[in-house]
C-alpha cells in the first residue's frame, strides 16, 4: 500500500507523481546511543506523467505516459531485505466504465489467470475461467490450487485468493488488482513467503 501526495495536472497535461510506501518501524540511535524506534516511510515511487487525449486505441499510453522509479529500503520487513531501486519503469494506465447490466467488464468469455514469482514452485500457474455475463469470474476445473477471483463493478477492482503450494498450502490473497479495459485484460500483484509475484488475466 502506498500514499500519494496529490498535486493538480498542468496545462500541458504534466504530473509529478509521488507516492510513499512500506510504511514501518526502524530502530535507530539517539544521540545517547540508546537504541529507539521510529515510524517510517521505509520507500517510493516517484516519476513525471504525460496526460493525452484518449483516442480509444487500445494502447493504455493514449491516455497517460510516463515512468516512474520504485525505491525500497533495505531491511524494513522479511521481502526484499537489502532493498531494491528500480529506474524507469513504464507506467500503463486506462479509464475504467462500470458496465451496465447484463454486459461484461471487459471483452473476454473465455479466457486465463496466469500467476507468477512470489516464491510458486515451477515459478507460474494457469487457470482458466468463463466469464459470465454480469462478470463473474468462474474458474474451470482441475483450478489449480483453488483459486477464487472476483471483480468489483464499481471501481474496476480484483480480489480473490488461491493456496500456495510453496507455503504450506496456506491461502493467499490477491490484495490488489485493477482492469484495465482499454487493453482488454486484468493485472494485479501478490505475496508469497519472501518475494512479490504477479498475475495477469486475458483472453484465450
Amino acid at each position: 500500500p502506498f500514499k500519494p501526495v496529490v498535486v493538480e495536472i498542468s496545462k500541458y497535461g504534466d504530473w509529478p507523481l509521488y507516492a510513499t510506501t512500506y510504511k514501518g518501524i526502524l530502530p535507530y540511535q539517539d544521540k545517547n546511543g540508546n537504541w529507539k524506534t521510529n515510524k517510517e516511510n521505509n520507500g517510493m515511487i516517484w516519476g513525471w506523467m504525460k496526460f493525452t487525449n484518449h483516442t480509444g486505441v487500445p494502447s493504455g499510453r493514449d491516455l497517460l505516459d510516463g515512468y516512474v522509479d520504485w525505491i525500497k529500503y533495505p531491511n524494513t520487513n522479511n521481502f526484499y531485505p537489502n532493498g531494491f531501486t528500480n529506474h524507469d519503469l513504464l507506467v500503463s494506465a486506462s479509464v475504467y466504465n462500470k458496465p451496465p447490466p447484463g454486459q461484461r467488464v471487459i471483452a473476454i468469455t473465455n479466457g486465463n489467470v496466469v500467476f507468477s514469482d512470489g516464491n510458486l514452485p515451477g515459478g507460474s500457474f494457469t487457470n482458466y475461467f468463463f466469464l459470465t455475463t454480469n462478470s463473474q469470474i468462474q474458474i474451470q476445473a482441475p483450478n489449480i490450487n483453488t483459486q477464487t477471483m472476483a471483480i468489483a463493478l464499481v471501481t474496476g477492482g480484483v480480489k480473490g485468493k488461491f493456496y500456495h503450494p510453496g507455503d504450506s498450502g496456506n491461502p493467499i490473497r490477491v490484495p490488489l488488482g485493477v482492469v484495465l479495459q482499454d487493453e482488454n485484460i486484468a493485472r494485479g500483484v501478490f505475496k508469497g513467503t519472501n518475494s512479490t509475484g504477479s498475475f495477469l488475466l486475458q483472453s484465450d
